[in-house]
């Protein structure tokens, strides 16, 4: 059910775009139908027939003169009647349509969802399956105070270290709920990119957005 409406609106969206097109270019359009064969329900305003059809995989707009072999085809408010110029935005309105549905509920999802802030502080925000901070027993919300007995305070110097100890035994200090302990252990070397990585994921979190920050 959720796929068939998922389909109906973006075919609705894409029959709008020819409609709404078609309409300000002086076009007559004789229907606008949600799906093909015989109607179910409509009704008729403004001499369009707005229709829902049995078959709802689909849809159409029905314009005056949309062949050349109509009879009505060259007549006033016809499609073909319309300089080629002009017919070809009323054609790619329903793809552009889509292209505008598409930006607005990416900007809805990512009004909705925020956007992930990072802070600059020593600490494990999260770990990476199969990655030695993991094996060694570090745990979500553990500051690190020292990474080979270097100071650290920051996310930048513990990044920095851990960089540079690539495949080295290293010492970690580490402070969890107020008690200081060590762990042994050794950055996993990226060969490539010949530096050093223990899968911790840095600090941060879910920072929801206004809609004028979103516009920015």
């Amino acid at each position: 059910m959720a796929i068939l409406f998922t389909f109906s609106l973006v075919i609705f969206v894409h029959e709008l775009g020819h409609f709404i097109v078609a309409v300000k270019s002086g076009v007559t359009v004789k229907k606008f139908s949600l799906g093909f064969g015989p109607e179910l329900i409509g009704f008729t305003r403004k001499g369009v027939r707005y229709r829902i059809s049995a078959i709802p995989m689909g849809g159409y707009v029905e314009m005056k003169g949309q062949s050349i072999e109509e009879e009505d085809a060259l007549e006033e408010g016809s499609f073909m009647s319309l300089p080629p110029l002009k017919r070809i935005p009323i054609l790619f309105a329903g793809a552009g349509m889509n292209f505008l549905m598409g930006i607005i509920i990416f900007f809805f999802i990512f009004l909705s969802a925020g956007v992930y802030i990072q802070t600059n502080i020593a600490q494990v925000g999260g770990l990476m399956e199969g990655f030695p901070a993991q094996a060694a027993g570090f745990e979500e919300g553990d500051r690190i105070l020292s990474s080979g007995g270097v100071e650290v305070s920051t996310w930048d110097d513990l990044s920095q270290e851990i960089s540079i100890r690539g495949g080295i035994e290293t010492e970690f200090i580490l402070e969890r709920e107020g008690e200081s302990f060590s762990i042994i252990s050794v950055p996993k070397l990226d060969t490539e990119l010949d530096r050093g990585f223990m899968g911790i994921i840095a600090p941060g979190e879910y920072v929801g957005m206004g809609v004028f920050r979103s516009l920015k």
